[in-house]
């Protein structure tokens, strides 16, 4: 039976992350990190990375703050959106830079974590090859680092077991490729990014792509150019959302930062009118790319982009997506599926026959793939709305608001929420729970620990990402915390739980009106450290 100080469930970007920041401020500590897949880097992991999957972010911008992606291994030049495959082998240099390769056990799937009397977790996992090679390890602290990308959502359809044709998940773009390469006709359900991901492979490939969006769905996604023109000048959407001025225009309200300028903005007339001739100039500018053509149209959203989720993507193709629209080899359809038969889909707006496949781009599943023992344990609050399931809340998206884990210092759910800005929301909450669990966040120590604030504060932000990421404008708020404007301001809260300065630029001019980038947390971890003398403790 083996025994170590944290047990990181997942592979993926965070759990690399988190165990390269725990790792950095605690060398000495017995590290293992399980995933079940049979290369690291969950969503990039090398086995489901398929043809044509690239990054929203341009090489440069999606990387470790202290460990740069090359051009040699990322496939692209600067400015470019990056290569899955490069992805990938950027992750598999960073765990020999960073020295965690030797905590790494790939192709173990973690069946179960018994929480025992002493507060240490026993942990069955099996070989994803041979279910009956079980083992068992004890962890001081447990970390569910498994992505929200791990369970697809595959929808039951009326008369599946019928269908000839190739029925799949986007998931399995990878390993179906060749069979999709050959397809003249396939029906791609969701508007998602890897709803356009599977419609370009198809199209591309000589098929005909049929993307159906549900009219009791959330609609078709915000999918950005690269450069747009945007307040009067070509930027990529998401420097917006990293500048520090156009966060006010989101009504984020935990925010202590310039919060009479929010306030105006979001409670005054005048301010209120500024707000809104913002997002609808934002809803302006992406809608007329789609309004000269009557195929084109039907992509236009249902919703403005002060809704918008991060179900947001990049056109980040070699050619325009929305010429194969115009062209006709990818087909737009607002229509419910009625049934399938062995060669053919119906749909409420017509039979499409001689159908190779159904490509269900349809989510994830928000559930732990592990079981916790004892069965009655209290992992935190329920969320309110019914229609959230039973799905636990969480305190700042990361650990159980109870007495027990809090004191106990042993657990974080590091999967909990989807920020746009994705690789410094990871840097910033792995060093958290870092922080965490050798109790260095000052408010929940037991001797400042006020319980009912926490209890509070995690149902306000878990309530208040339900209602700002509604389900009918294709946001999933009531599953997990979806941060887009509202990214950086959640990041500051985060900081200031960590006694680190938030805003990291040198002058008040760059602070408000140059976006952020990931150069501006390297030094993170050094930065804390440096004020925690006694860390490693």
């Amino acid at each position: 039976m083996e025994e170590v100080d944290l047990l990181i469930i997942g592979a993926g970007w965070r759990g690399l992350t988190l165990a390269k920041t725990y790792h950095q401020v605690h060398p000495d500590a017995k590290l293992l990190i399980l995933d079940s897949a049979e290369t690291l880097g969950g969503c990039w992991a090398e086995e489901r990375v398929y043809p044509g999957l690239h990054t929203n972010n341009p090489l440069g911008t999606y990387q470790f703050s202290d460990f740069p992606m090359t051009a040699e291994v990322a496939g692209c030049q600067p400015f470019q959106a990056i290569p899955g495959m490069g992805v990938h082998r950027y992750l598999c240099e960073a765990v020999k830079f960073f020295d965690i390769e030797q905590f790494l056990r790939v192709g173990w799937k973690v069946q179960s974590a018994r929480l025992r009397e002493d507060d240490t977790w026993e942990v069955i996992s099996s070989s994803s090859k041979d279910p009956s090679n079980v083992e068992t390890t004890i962890a001081r602290k447990l970390v569910v680092a498994t992505g929200l990308a791990s369970e697809p959502y595959m929808p039951s359809l009326r008369g599946q077991e019928r269908f000839k044709g190739v029925l799949m998940h986007s998931k399995q773009l990878k390993p179906k490729s060749d069979e999709l390469s050959t397809a003249r006709n396939v029906i791609v359900l969701g508007g998602n990014k890897s709803a356009y991901d599977s419609c370009y492979q198809v199209a591309q490939a000589g098929g005909v792509a049929h993307m159906v969006l549900r009219p009791s769905g959330g609609g078709p996604s915000f999918q950005w150019p690269r450069l747009m023109q945007l307040f009067g000048r070509m930027k990529p959407f998401p420097v917006l959302t990293s500048t520090r001025f156009f966060t006010l225009f989101d009504p984020w309200p935990f925010s202590t930062d310039a919060s009479w300028m929010r306030d105006f903005l979001h409670r005054w007339t005048i301010g209120l009118h500024i707000t809104q001739a913002f997002w609808s100039s934002l809803t302006s500018a992406f809608v007329q790319r789609l309004t000269d053509d009557e195929r084109t149209k039907m992509l236009v959203p249902w919703a403005s982009t002060y809704w918008m989720g991060t179900a947001l993507g990049t056109l980040n193709y070699p050619t325009d997506w929305h010429q194969l629209v115009r062209e006709g080899r990818i087909v737009i359809h607002h229509a419910e599926v009625v049934s399938l038969s062995p060669t053919g889909v119906e749909l409420t707006d017509g039979l499409l026959e001689d159908v190779d496949a159904v490509i269900c781009s349809t989510g994830w599943r928000s559930i732990s793939p592990i079981q916790f023992l004892p069965g009655n344990l209290d992992l935190g609050l329920t969320s309110l709305p019914k229609e959230a399931g039973d799905e636990e809340a969480l305190y700042r998206y990361m650990i159980p608001p109870t007495k027990r884990f809090i004191q106990s210092h042993n657990l974080a759910f590091f999967a909990a929420d989807n920020p746009l800005h994705f690789v410094p929301a990871t840097q910033i909450q792995a060093l958290w729970i870092t922080a965490f669990f050798h109790n260095k966040i000052s408010h929940l120590k037991s001797s400042r620990l006020d319980l009912d604030k926490v209890r509070e504060d995690t149902m306000l932000l878990t309530e208040y990402e339900r209602l700002r990421r509604p389900k009918t404008s294709g946001g999933v708020g009531e599953r997990y915390g979806e941060f887009v404007f509202d990214c950086f301001p959640y990041l500051d809260g985060l900081m200031q739980d960590l006694g680190l300065r938030s805003q990291r630029k040198k002058t008040l001019w760059k602070e408000w009106f140059e976006p952020y980038g990931i150069a501006d947390f390297k030094g993170l971890v050094e930065e804390w450290m440096e004020s925690n003398t006694d860390s490693k403790r």
